[in-house]
């Protein structure tokens, strides 16, 4: 890829869809599940990403094992760091605002759909694209760039819900970041990642 289309494919997700978030709240003011612009935009970038930096998994009964064992410990270990960020919120009063749950069928159906194109997009934004930018930056910066920063902004992307949220959101992004350089994709992490986002939503229904 030629340095003046990366430069402009940078500025473009970042500009759209990175920063964004740390700095307006995406949670309709009021409520309800749509099919709205961003979703769809996410959609659109997160097949481009993954055309562009997707990388495939070896069609083997062990890869195979090893991206099913690595996306069930990723979704595991996202549910019990939510599990206690949740309990250290309530014994410290700590609470985020309140997110919108869906009403019917039709808005639970929208929620699901967001869910899937959102824990997709992410992955591949956040575990995948921004990473591979540290193949351009200096070896002394590379960890930074590739591991460090990523999770930062994740986690300042989720700052709209509060401090437990930003927590939550950079303990799960580090585990997140370990599936996919585990299983070399981000289909698992992102199955993992959506059926995590699924069980807390039926929790709060609950």
């Amino acid at each position: 890829m030629k340095k003046q289309h990366l430069i402009l494919e940078f500025i473009i997700i970042s500009a759209w869809f990175v920063f964004p978030p740390i700095f307006i709240s995406p949670i309709p003011a009021s409520g309800g599940w749509h099919v709205s612009v961003g979703i769809l935009s996410e959609l659109a970038a997160a097949l481009y990403l993954y055309k562009q930096y997707g990388r495939a998994v070896r069609n083997s009964t062990a890869q195979k094992i090893i991206s099913a064992g690595a996306a069930s410990l990723a979704f595991g270990q996202l549910c019990t760091v939510a599990a206690v960020i949740q309990l250290l919120s309530n014994v410290l009063h700590i609470q985020g605002p309140a997110q919108p749950l869906p009403d019917g069928i039709t808005e639970y159906a929208l929620c699901t759909a967001a869910f899937a194109i959102s824990a997709f997009f992410e992955e591949m934004v956040y575990r995948l694209y921004l990473p591979s930018l540290s193949a351009h930056v200096p070896d002394r910066f590379r960890f930074f760039a590739a591991e460090v920063c990523p999770i930062m902004l994740f986690a300042l992307a989720h700052r709209y819900l509060g401090l437990p949220a930003v927590i939550n959101a950079a303990a799960g992004g580090f585990f997140l970041r370990r599936c996919i350089k585990k299983c070399g994709s981000a289909v698992p992490g992102a199955c993992a990642h959506f059926l995590y986002n699924i069980f807390t939503l039926i929790l709060l229904k609950v």
